[in-house]
């Protein structure tokens, strides 16, 4: 046997030594290691470690040709970078990392021969992942290089403008979450881009080459590793589609509004064909016609919202059986809905069209496509628009979005938007320039409730302390209509005295300015008597954040407001990453503000984990303010004092799920 050979399998045979070690080694409870297996190239080359340890510990007896940074730490997650200097000849070396008196184990290695990787079957490759998870959602790489033969069973995107392509690889060509390897933004042949985005369909078999790893507990390559080495073509494929009754129908695979037949072209090289569509489909897409290279296939009138079908061709040849398939798709009635009738709506294709406010922006997600929207009857995410940063609205602005019911762990959202319609650009003014401006334009002002003329309807006059201007109707919220209108005097406890902000159309009548069906858009309260004090007990009162609020809250040092009285600003950034609750990451501060006027006196915490473990309670450690105390076997802590400011530093990560923070005005 070639040496390239031996030595694969030898790599293999580590690689699967080292999952075998999973409980006696990476899972020792003083030390633990991202990973017990370092691969160098020849020329050399650094490899990043994660080790997370419970007491002091350091690396002996390291091989002279790699050199650790740092080589000794104490207790929490350190990133260690293990470099290897250039190999004339392949060689391998164990040393260990040791803490108290427990050891883990490493081994290294660095290749000069060429090597072929081993070629293992879909199973396979998820067996080497599933022997390197360690099953709490993090992200775990199988050392080395595999090529993996499968039968491609689903494609996500092939992306010609980024030349990557995201699909899934099994080994009897059928898509199983639990028995489907996902090829990450793969490469095509020798790691080149995707040009034309056809070089591949469902059914055919591919050999690919890249790293393997778990991301978040989901068996994939890793990012632009993987590119194909070998395709075989399946004996079945569909060469073309035609909306029929059309001039310019070829190509086409969305059915109008009304219904349509769309003929569908196939190659085959088999035993005929088989046509299989889907049991939720049976009842609007029927076969018209079938021939012995096509089949026709009708779809009924759309009433509801868009649908998406993949329909399924099968032909035999011997005793194999080869597939290919076709989506097809069919707009449906865009349906006009207010904010509440589309969160009671069931998640599905059906298409909606929302009208509101952008309330403010979601800063998770970096695209900078994604926003909250907010009518009379509630609010609700928008994630990712496909035109967001096109349509250069910004918070305050009004516009219309059609989208889709969806939801993100039971978080009801909005998604596959579009904004429609930019219904109106609100700009933010003091006074002065709103009655100055010409009637028809939009503005957010801010001034003190000097009078309230009408409070079932919200008419009053608002100053600067030296001009005024009137307030046709502050509404409780955009696109009140009727007795929807009423009572956001009463709502917000609006008075004489407070500082309110609103936004609607400038106008003007009987010669006076004014802002006419105005929007209620935030207020400060001024206290009982206008502000002017008296000598009163301070009045205790708290604000709660559940676990929604809080994962949708901006971090990176943002501030949020949890009401007008108590904020808090979160240092961590989160990257990427999409959150489930409040995160603050390890040195990271959350610090709890209120407003001027007002202390703090308590501030509770329910945490995802319990005690003083990562992501528990008392994960804050001695960056906890005096006055906090956390259960040590329960997810809750508690800071009590009186303090304008209250500020937290993390010493492991913190992850809160629901925030209770109660205050006080003070004379």
């Amino acid at each position: 046997m070639k040496l390239k050979y031996i030595f694969a399998t030898l790599v293999a045979t580590l690689a699967l030594a080292v999952g075998c070690k999973k409980e006696a080694d990476q899972y020792l409870k003083e030390v633990q290691v991202s990973s017990s297996y370092l691969a160098f190239p020849a020329e050399g080359g650094s490899v990043d470690v994660v080790v997370t340890a419970t007491q002091d510990w350091s690396i002996n007896t390291i091989p002279e040709w790699i050199t650790a940074t740092p080589a000794y730490g104490t207790v929490g997650e350190t990133q260690v970078r293990f470099t290897a200097i250039a190999a004339t000849e392949t060689r391998k070396a164990e040393f260990t990392i040791t803490s108290g008196t427990v050891g883990q184990t490493m081994i290294a290695s660095q290749v000069t021969e060429e090597v072929e990787p081993e070629t293992v079957t879909v199973a396979g490759a998820l067996a080497l992942i599933k022997a390197v998870d360690k099953g709490d959602g993090g992200n775990y790489e199988v050392s080395g290089t595999y090529r993996v033969k499968g039968t491609v069973c689903k494609i996500s995107e092939i992306s010609t403008s980024y030349g990557n392509a995201t699909y899934y690889l099994s080994d009897d060509g059928k898509f199983d979450a639990n028995t489907s390897l996902q090829v990450y933004r793969g490469l095509w042949l020798e790691g080149g881009a995707f040009t034309k985005g056809d070089e591949f369909a469902v059914g055919d078999e591919l050999t690919i080459e890249g790293q393997l790893m778990s991301y978040k507990g989901t068996p994939e390559t890793k990012e632009k590793t993987a590119f194909v080495v070998s395709i075989t073509k399946s004996l079945i494929g569909v060469e073309g589609t035609e909306l029929q009754g059309v001039e310019e129908g070829q190509g086409v695979t969305e059915y109008p509004v009304e219904g349509g037949s769309i003929k569908v072209y196939i190659m085959t090289k088999g035993n005929g064909f088989h046509v299989n569509i889907p049991a939720e489909a049976k009842s609007w897409l029927h076969i018209e016609d079938f021939g012995t290279d096509y089949v026709t296939l009708s779809a009924d009138a759309n009433e509801g919202g868009d649908r998406t079908v993949t329909v399924g061709f099968t032909t035999t040849s011997g005793n194999q059986t080869y597939s290919c398939e076709q989506t097809l798709s069919q707009k449906g009635a865009i349906i006009a809905a207010t904010v509440a009738e589309f969160l009671a709506a069931e998640v599905g294709n059906t298409q909606y069209r929302l009208t509101g406010v952008i309330s403010k922006d979601y800063p998770s997600d970096k695209q900078g496509q994604s926003f909250y929207i907010k009518d009379y009857t509630g609010e609700v995410l928008v994630y990712r628009t496909d035109n967001f940063k096109e349509s250069a609205l910004e918070i305050g602005d009004v516009c219309s979005v059609v989208g889709k019911r969806d939801a993100y762990r039971e978080t009801p959202q909005m998604t596959s938007g579009h904004i429609e319609a930019v219904v109106e650009i609100v700009e933010e003014a003091e006074i002065p320039t709103v009655l100055a401006a010409e009637d028809g334009k939009w503005f957010r002002v801010t001034g003190t409730i000097k009078n309230i003329a009408n409070p079932t309807y919200g008419n009053m006059t608002i100053t600067d302390g030296t001009n005024d201007l009137f307030i046709y109707g502050v509404y409780p919220g955009y696109g009140a209509t009727g007795d929807a209108r009423k009572g956001a005097v009463e709502k917000y406890g609006l008075k004489e005295g407070d500082t309110i902000t609103v936004f609607g159309e400038k106008g003007t009548n009987k010669g006076e300015p004014q802002i006419k069906n105005g929007v209620y858009w935030s207020h400060e309260s001024a206290g009982e008597g206008g502000g002017e004090g008296g000598g009163e007990e301070p009045s205790t009162t708290s604000v709660t954040f559940t676990q929604e609020q809080l994962a949708a809250a901006a971090a990176a040092g943002a501030v949020v407001k949890m009401n007008d009285y108590v904020s808090f600003t979160n240092s961590s950034d989160y990257g990427t990453t999409t959150v489930t609750e409040l995160r603050v990451y390890a040195d990271k501060v959350l610090e709890v503000k209120a407003a001027e006027g007002y202390v703090l006196n308590k501030i509770e915490f329910v945490c995802t984990a319990n005690g003083d473990a990562k992501q528990g309670p008392g994960a804050w450690g001695t960056g906890a303010p005096e006055g906090y105390t956390f259960d040590a076997e329960g997810p809750n802590g508690k800071w009590e004092g009186t303090s304008a400011t209250v500020s937290f530093t993390a010493v492991k990560q913190v992850r809160i799920k629901e925030m209770k923070v109660s205050f006080a005005k003070v004379d």
